[in-house]
């Protein structure tokens, strides 16, 4: 029981860690493109 709580807490992790490394790299992008086509 202790075991499987740790494993879906180590994906749990993984995930998150994944979801704001995807979020960190769109964001910026985004915002780029944003200002990119704004400025033309």
């Amino acid at each position: 029981m202790r075991f499987t709580g740790v494993i879906s807490m180590k994906s749990y992790v993984e995930s998150v860690i994944v979801f704001s490394t995807m979020a960190g790299v769109l964001l910026p992008a985004r915002l780029f493109f944003v200002q990119y086509v704004s400025s033309n």
